[in-house]
């Protein structure tokens, strides 16, 4: 592990909590995405 690479532990709250709000939003939109092909071909 090089001295650049950080554990867990030592990562910040606010930048876990991002990445996780990121992650949540885009799999939301892929959802809304799927639901509106799915009307639209029907």
């Amino acid at each position: 592990m090089s001295s650049l690479e950080r554990s867990l532990e030592e990562t910040p709250t606010w930048a876990v909590a991002s990445v996780c709000a990121v992650f949540i939003i885009i799999s939301v939109l892929i959802e809304r995405g799927i639901h509106s092909l799915g009307k639209f071909f029907q």
